[in-house]
């Protein structure tokens, strides 16, 4: 009997060592909800929310979850958008102090063309909010290098529940 404690004891310790992950790990929604543009074809003038997806294996997916109105409350079809330029990868590189005077993540991006490059993410209430270099929107996402680690509080994504 003392041997089987001591079994499930080691299996418990496992699994909690396992589940020390990067907090950005989940998918993360837009706070917005837009009109498509007409560039979406059957889905032009659907209103929808950006979703995406950081995974365990580092890779991040993006979906757009389409709804019938503007409040976006009853949803039509979930989408997934395969990157035209390939899979964005990132790594996280842990805790740092932002300029801010914050305790922050690095979080390095690997764009399929280019080299990775370094930004900053601070999780606070259920919202990961992203140096001002990195914008998460309903229909895209884009990073520009621009030096800076402020982060941009108004365009932050809703981590969504399981």
């Amino acid at each position: 009997m003392k041997k089987i404690t001591i079994a499930l004891l080691s299996l418990l310790i496992i699994g909690c060592a396992n589940e020390s992950q990067s907090p950005i790990i989940g998918q993360w929604q837009t706070k917005t909800c837009e009109v498509a543009p007409d560039s979406l074809g059957s889905h032009a003038g659907e209103f929808g929310k950006g979703i995406y997806e950081f995974t365990t294996s580092g890779i991040i997916n993006i979906y757009v979850q389409f709804y019938t109105g503007p409040a976006c409350t009853e949803e039509i079809e979930l989408v997934f958008f395969e990157p035209t330029n390939g899979v964005f990868m990132f790594t996280d590189l842990g805790k740092t102090t932002l300029q801010e005077g914050i305790e922050g993540n690095i979080l390095e991006l690997s764009f399929p063309t280019g080299d990775p490059e370094e930004i900053f993410y601070i999780i606070t209430n259920n919202e990961a909010c992203f140096s001002n270099s990195l914008e998460f929107n309903v229909y895209n996402s884009s990073y520009q290098q621009s030096g800076t680690s402020a982060i941009n509080f108004e365009r932050c994504l809703v981590k969504q529940q399981p």
